[in-house]
């Protein structure tokens, strides 16, 4: 048997080859230097191919949430980007949650926190968590509890304290589209 490695053309993905059989794809980021794989036996790689994945994919993923603080679907996704198996992200993401690396109630509470504080509206800080990858029902679920009508209207209020009032219609008009793009609903 033998381990064959090529890059495929216009990317950073490379494809494993045991025996002439196509064994797995992977990327550079997670395996740095491709060339290591082929030092190990045909037998060998292919029984511990995914203890040496989780290896690298865990390397990748530390790296990454030392630069910025990530949600599990934000890793999720890198990760699935990157070629890494289903059952090495549902290992790593275990691993990580456990060892409160990734805590996604903390991660949405901080950033409704911060919006809040820049005077951001529901509808804005949905968007902006969906940019990030949380799903629809989620959110929900959390903005409800976390931003009601009540805080939403003093948000508007300390917003409008810092601006004059409108003297015509068309002043009016523009502080209602100013309010409607920075996330605030219609009946605050």
């Amino acid at each position: 048997m033998s381990i064959k490695i090529e890059k495929m053309p216009q990317s950073k993905c490379y494809e494993l080859y045991l025996d002439s059989h196509l064994f797995c794809s992977f990327h550079k980021e997670i395996f740095l230097r491709p060339n290591e794989l082929l030092g190990f036996d045909d037998q060998e790689l292919e029984a511990n191919f995914l203890s040496i994945e989780i290896e690298k994919s865990r390397f990748f993923a530390y790296k990454k949430l030392a630069y910025k603080a990530l949600s599990s679907f934000s890793l999720i996704k890198l990760l699935s980007e990157r070629l890494v198996s289903k059952e090495c992200q549902k290992i790593l993401m275990d691993e990580l949650i456990q060892k409160k690396y990734i805590d996604d109630n903390f991660f949405m509470e901080s950033y409704f926190e911060s919006m809040i504080a820049k005077q951001y509206g529901p509808n804005k800080i949905l968007a902006k968590l969906r940019q990030k990858d949380f799903p629809l029902t989620v959110l929900r679920n959390f903005s409800y509890r976390f931003y009601p009508n009540s805080l939403e209207n003093e948000v508007v209020e300390a917003f409008l304290s810092k601006r004059p009032p409108p003297k015509n219609l068309k002043e009016r008009q523009a502080l209602f589209s100013l309010l409607t793009r920075r996330g605030f609903n219609s009946t605050s």
